[in-house]
């Protein structure tokens, strides 16, 4: 991947002429000299064109073994944080299987829909110090079904009390799946090439049941309303209603089916090695073997190992392969990606860049696009991941990310 020049130096110039004098102690002047500092980084800033390591890859089909780039951190090869560039923080969201569904009215009932969602959420932070990198964050896993009805409402008005009441009952069924990761890397440089490894805590939580809510309105109004007069009652039962707490008319309760929490440690090993092709060129090799320990879990993580190569045939392009065995899996997985990028200083530093890849992936098979925009040292990127089968467009897999180099 492309390095481009480090501007903080020449910010911090910048800002102590533009600042410097008068007064320092001035609490205001102090946070519009902050303030200022990071707009010109932003803008002025170390720019790549890539910020997020898990789009990245996502984009790129899924290879990740023989990779590397300055956004590197906790989802590609343990051994390839040697390239992180300056401070890389980055935070990523995404939503995949996104099915809204308004099911057809049945007696009894007045609304009934479905929701199916899923997403990933991300955060980490990654850096390198001469022949070592380290990573720390957090990654997760969301799935959930969710079945929404709402029954018919029940009313009921007694005369001789002057008494008015309406029930509704509504019914959310869930079943959810969530998995939880902190995570710590850590690569070193030796002679040959790199090592790396990868520790995680791992924490899954299994819920199904259902939530009953109920609302229960009740009125009571003067014995002088006339209940056979609709313009006279209708107003009464409104002003009988205690509108200053609802909650008193709200009831609800969570029914569990399954309720199931369990947590286990996971190690990832990573090896990357450097082969001359040309005096320009490299080709990168790779080996991972991930979820080492098998440990229980509610969702078992399968055993991976995996190999891979990475090339950059020119300094605007850059392909890759990996090899995967998925232990209980038939058959072997691949991924093959590539990406196409390009920085500029023209004002101010930027970088942009297009990925696209197709591969078997715990044997779904799968196409991606991205794309990724910097501006200085701001980082914003969307990848878009479908599967070839079964799978409409709507409910395709979207990540999205941010990140700040600093």
């Amino acid at each position: 991947m492309p390095k481009s020049v480090d501007f903080r130096k020449h910010l911090t110039i910048v800002v102590y002429l533009l600042f410097k004098g008068k007064d320092e102690r001035d609490g205001m002047r102090a946070i519009l000299r902050f303030t200022l500092h990071i707009i010109l980084l932003s803008v002025l800033g170390v720019s790549t064109g890539v910020g997020d390591e898990n789009v990245r890859i996502a984009g790129m089909g899924g290879v990740k073994i023989g990779m590397n780039a300055p956004d590197a951190g906790l989802f590609g090869n343990p051994a390839a944080l040697l390239d992180v560039e300056s401070n890389n923080l980055s935070v990523a969201l995404s939503v995949e299987n996104y099915r809204f569904e308004e099911l057809p009215q049945t007696s009894g009932l007045q609304f009934a829909s479905e929701l199916t969602l899923g997403s990933q959420p991300s955060i980490y932070y990654s850096r390198a110090f001469g022949e070592w990198g380290v990573t720390l964050g957090r990654t997760a896993t969301l799935e959930n079904l969710a079945k929404f009805e709402v029954e018919a409402t029940r009313s009921e008005y007694i005369i001789d009390r002057q008494h008015f009441s309406a029930t509704t009952e509504m019914v959310t069924g869930y079943n959810l799946f969530w998995e939880s990761r902190w995570a710590i890397g850590v690569s070193r440089g030796i002679d040959a090439g790199t090592v790396g490894v990868r520790l995680k805590q791992v924490s899954q939580t299994a819920k199904r049941g259902r939530i009953v809510s109920v609302l229960n309105l009740e009125s009571q109004h003067a014995r002088d309303v006339n209940p056979n007069d609709p313009r006279e009652l209708i107003p009464a039962i409104i002003d009988g209603i205690d509108f200053s707490d609802p909650t008193q008319y709200l009831g609800a309760s969570d029914e569990p089916i399954q309720d199931l929490t369990m947590s286990t440690f996971e190690i990832d090993l990573g090896y990357q090695r450097d082969f001359s092709i040309t005096e320009a060129h490299q080709l990168r090799t790779g080996l991972i073997v991930e979820n080492l320990l098998q440990r229980k879990l509610i969702r078992p993580l399968p055993l991976k190992l995996g190999i891979g190569a990475g090339y950059e045939p020119l300094d605007w392009i850059g392909i890759g392969i990996d090899i995967w065995r998925v232990a209980g899996y038939r058959g072997l997985d691949f991924a093959l990606g590539g990406e196409l990028y390009g920085t500029w200083d023209r004002g101010f530093t930027g970088a942009a860049a297009l990925r696209g890849g197709l591969g078997r992936i715990d044997t779904v098979g799968a196409f991606s696009v991205g794309v990724s925009l910097a501006f200085g040292s701001s980082h914003w990127e969307y990848t878009l991941r479908k599967r070839f089968r079964n799978q409409p467009l709507r409910q395709a897999t979207h990540l999205f990310a941010s990140t700040i180099r600093f």
